[in-house]
């Protein structure tokens, strides 16, 4: 009887080993997929949008699929100010911003993942430069700035800033956001722009570099702290859109607004989508 109990014993601590092993495999193998340089993002650019159309019909993309395929469009092709109708242009648009919010809140995951090993091994010159890149004071501001950007709020904020893509900006400098710059040269000079100001429109390499730009300037800036607590659920009561008070001279119209465009696109949706990444070969 005792042997029988021994054995038992053994089985169950056995079953509880491999349980455990394999929960531990699992996670870790979750986490290795989630960083980005273990990614195989592929790069592309299209000289027409009917050319852009035809590709992701050719890796049956779509929009009513939680897949995203590993395509990280470099710019918006040259006529997308052309795209009709109107719903086509923002499918387009949907379909390049997607993997690109994707990419970069994976970075910033992946620097959460960063910023939990350098506690845990008192890495403190890690954990410096990570304050001195989010402007944080302390560990605790850190970790509530190192957040991924909400899907519906980078989607909405990129579509207003951008015209669905269709402005001199996003054309030109692949520029999503609005962002300015104060150094003169680097940018596009607005053609509207009042005489005696100095600003100009920063250009970036690509619709990525706008979105990395834009995203470290919600998690780094002191005007957007509000949409911080928010989003870490310190602030209650309020959407995202509610901590964008100071993101334009607009005001309480800017977040009216944004809120509208999100809510009649149905933005809010895929916030609660679980994607998956589908591989394509350069």
């Amino acid at each position: 009887m005792g042997k029988k109990k021994i054995l038992i014993s053994l089985t169950i601590f056995a079953i509880i080993i491999f349980t455990a092993l394999t929960i531990f495999i699992s996670y870790n193998n979750r986490k290795i997929e989630s960083k980005p340089e273990d990614i195989n993002w592929v790069t592309l650019e299209f000289e027409s949008w009917k050319d852009l159309d035809a590709y992701f019909e050719s890796i049956n993309y779509n929009l009513d699929n939680p897949e995203i395929p590993n395509v990280l469009i470099k710019s918006f092709p040259k006529d997308f100010p052309d795209v009709y109708p109107v719903e086509k242009k923002k499918e387009l648009f949907t379909k390049i911003m997607l993997p690109i919010i994707l990419a970069i809140n994976a970075e910033i995951e992946n620097e959460q993942i960063k910023l939990d090993k350098a506690l845990i091994e008192n890495d403190l010159e890690t954990i410096e430069n990570l304050k001195a890149k989010y402007n944080a004071t302390n560990i605790e501001e850190l970790k509530i700035r190192i957040k991924p950007i909400p899907i519906e709020i980078a989607l909405g904020q990129s579509a207003k800033e951008s015209g669905w893509g269709s402005s001199r900006f996003a054309i030109e400098g692949n520029n999503i956001f609005g962002e300015w710059t104060w150094e003169s040269g680097t940018g596009i000079v607005p053609a509207e722009r009042a005489e005696g100001e100095i600003y100009e429109v920063k250009k970036f390499e690509s619709l990525t570099d706008s979105m990395r730009s834009y995203a470290l300037k919600l998690n780094s800036l002191n005007y957007y702290e509000d949409f911080r607590l928010i989003r870490a659920g310190i602030i209650k009561n309020k959407s995202y859109e509610d901590g964008l008070l100071y993101y334009s001279q607009q005001r309480e119209l800017y977040v009216s607004t944004l809120k509208d465009l999100i809510d009649s696109n149905n933005f809010r949706e895929f916030s609660s989508m679980n994607f998956e990444l589908y591989y394509i070969e350069n």
